[in-house]
C-alpha cells in the first residue's frame, strides 16, 4: 500500500473517529401505549398492561440499572389519567441507539419491570360507603361503584361514619372476588352492630406495605448497588397521608420503599412510613434530592420542601442498621461547619472518584437560583463548599449523573442549545474542584419546564440519556 493511501486510511479513520467521539442523537419519543379499557375518565382503578412503554412523566430523575443494562424511569404522576402511571421501567439504551429510536413496542428497548396494577385518577375520590356493619368481630363495608383497590393484607382508611369506632386504619381481610372491590372486610373488636347506611368514605393510603400510590417522586430516587435496590423517598403523593385525613392530590408523604429488582418481578416494600414505623426524616419531603453511598452505605437525603417551607436539613438513612440519622440542621452539622443553604430543587449524584457526595445548584428563597457546588462526606457528616474558576448556569432540577467512564460529574445545562459540563479534580480536603464545559455542538434545547427534563448515564452504551417531556423527546450523548 502507497504511503499516500496509508495517510489517507489514518486521516478518514481519525475524523470518523472523532465524530463518533462526541455526539447527540435524538431517538424520539417512546410508542403509543396499549390502551386499557378500564382507565376512562370517571373510572379508577386501571391496570398496567404487561406489554405497556411509558409516557414520561415530569417531576422525576432517572437511574442506572446495572442489573438489567439500562436507565430506570419511575413513570408516575397524580394527576395523569393514563394506564401506564406509578410503573417502572427500564430503557435499553444500547438497543435503542442500535435501532435509532426509543419508539420500540416489542420489548427489546422498554420492559415494564413493576407497576402498583392500578391508577387513582386526579379528581376521583374515594369510595362512598352504602352500608358498614360488624358481626363476631368481622366488618364488611360496601362502597359504591367502582370500589377502591383493596388488597388482602393491605392498608384501608375508613372515616366519616357516624359511629366513630369504625373510623381508623385497617388491615384488609378479605375483598370481593374481582378488582375494582366494592366490598372488603377487616377484624375489629367490638359489639355486633350494624349494617349503618350510606356513611362515611373508605380509600387507600398513599404508602400501603408493597403498593406506594401514585406521586410525584422527584430526584428522591436512588440506586444501591451492593442489593440491587431501587430506593425512593417521599415526595407529593396521591391518597390519605394520616388517618382522617381526606384524599389529596399532593399529601407530603413521609415514607421510604425498596425495589428489589434481583426477584422475577419487583417487589416494593414499605421500609418505614406514615402507616408502619415511623421515617427517622419523619416529615414528609418533596423536591429534595437522595443519593447513595456505597461505602459507607447510607442514603443520604438532603433539602428539599417540607410543608412548603424550604430546608437545609441533612439525613443519612444507615440501610444494614435500619436507623436515620440527622446529621445537619440549619445551625450546623455533628461533624462540624455549616450546611449549604437552604434550597430545593437541586441535583445531587455520588462520586466515588472523590468518596463524596457532589451537590449543585437549585433555587432558595424565595425562588432565587443558585449555582454553587458542595461536596459531603458520610464519613464526617460534614458538607464543604468547593471553588472553582469557573461555573455553569444555575439551574432547578439540574440533569446531572456520575459518569464512571470519565470519572467525573457530568450536568446537561439547559443553555439553547443545552451545553456539557463536567466537574473533575474534586478535592474535598482543599475545598476544590473543575468544571469545565466540554462544548459539544448540536445539542436538544431543554424544555423551559425545568421539571420535565431528566436524565442519567448508562454505562453499558456508553452515553448519557436525557428525556425531556412534551417537547424532544429522548437524546442519547456519546461523550468525547
Amino acid at each position: 500500500m502507497s504511503k499516500l493511501r496509508i495517510a489517507l486510511c489514518i486521516v478518514v479513520f481519525f475524523l470518523c473517529a472523532a465524530g463518533a467521539q462526541a455526539q447527540w442523537r435524538n431517538l424520539g419519543f417512546p410508542p403509543s401505549r396499549p390502551v386499557n379499557p378500564n382507565c376512562a375518565l370517571t373510572t379508577f382503578p386501571c391496570y398496567t398492561p404487561s406489554n405497556s412503554t411509558p409516557l414520561l412523566f415530569d417531576w422525576m430523575k432517572a437511574t442506572y440499572d446495572p442489573l438489567d443494562k439500562g436507565i430506570i424511569i419511575y413513570a408516575n404522576s397524580p394527576y395523569c389519567c393514563f394506564d401506564a402511571s406509578n410503573a417502572v421501567f427500564v430503557l435499553n439504551t444500547a438497543n435503542a441507539v442500535a435501532r435509532g429510536t426509543v419508539n420500540v413496542s416489542d420489548g427489546s428497548v422498554w420492559t415494564l419491570k413493576w407497576s402498583n396494577n392500578d391508577h387513582i385518577e386526579n379528581g376521583s375520590r374515594p369510595s362512598a360507603i352504602t352500608s358498614i356493619s360488624r358481626t363476631h368481630n368481622v366488618v364488611t363495608v360496601n362502597l359504591t361503584s367502582p370500589g377502591i383497590r383493596a388488597r388482602v393484607g393491605e392498608i384501608a382508611v375508613v372515616w366519616l361514619v357516624s359511629d366513630p369506632s369504625f373510623n381508623g386504619m385497617f388491615r384488609v381481610t378479605g375483598t370481593s372476588s374481582n378488582p375494582p372491590e366494592t366490598q372488603f372486610t377487616y377484624n375489629q373488636t367490638g359489639a355486633d352492630t350494624g349494617p349503618i347506611l350510606n356513611t362515611g368514605k373508605a380509600g387507600g393510603p398513599t404508602d400501603a406495605l408493597h403498593q406506594p400510590s401514585d406521586r410525584e417522586p422527584y430526584h428522591q430516587i436512588t440506586w444501591d448497588t451492593k442489593r440491587n435496590f431501587m430506593w425512593q423517598f417521599g415526595g407529593d403523593a396521591y391518597g390519605v397521608n394520616n388517618p382522617g385525613q381526606n384524599y389529596c392530590a399532593e399529601c407530603q408523604a413521609a415514607d421510604l420503599y425498596q425495589f428489589d429488582f434481583n426477584q422475577p418481578n419487583v417487589i416494593a416494600t414499605q421500609i418505614c412510613g406514615n402507616f408502619t414505623a415511623r421515617c427517622g426524616a419523619s416529615r414528609g419531603v418533596d423536591e429534595g434530592a437522595i443519593a447513595y453511598d456505597p461505602v459507607n452505605d447510607v442514603i443520604v437525603l438532603f433539602a428539599g420542601l417540607v410543608g412548603g417551607t424550604q430546608v437545609n436539613d441533612t439525613w443519612e438513612y444507615a440501610i444494614p442498621t435500619n436507623t436515620w440519622t440527622h446529621t445537619c440542621t440549619v445551625r450546623g452539622c455533628i461533624g462540624g461547619g455549616l450546611p449549604p443553604a437552604i434550597r430545593n430543587r437541586e441535583g445531587l449524584v455520588y462520586d466515588p472518584a472523590a468518596g463524596a457526595f457532589i451537590m449543585f445548584s437549585g433555587i432558595t428563597h424565595p425562588t432565587v437560583p443558585l449555582n454553587d457546588t458542595w461536596a459531603y462526606s458520610a464519613t464526617t457528616h460534614r458538607w464543604t463548599q468547593l471553588s472553582t474558576t469557573l461555573q455553569p448556569p444555575a439551574e432547578q432540577f439540574p440533569v446531572m449523573d456520575y459518569d464512571p467512564d470519565r470519572q467525573s460529574v457530568v450536568f446537561i445545562s439547559p443553555n439553547s442549545p443545552a451545553q456539557t459540563w463536567e466537574l473533575t479534580n474534586v478535592n474535598v480536603t482543599a475545598g476544590t474542584a473543575v468544571w469545565r464545559n466540554l462544548n459539544i455542538p448540536n445539542g436538544p434545547t431543554l424544555n423551559t419546564h425545568v421539571a420535565n427534563n431528566y436524565g442519567a448515564y448508562d454505562p453499558n452504551a456508553k452515553r448519557f440519556v436525557v428525556f425531556m417531556v412534551n417537547s424532544m423527546g429522548v437524546w442519547s450523548l456519546q461523550l468525547p
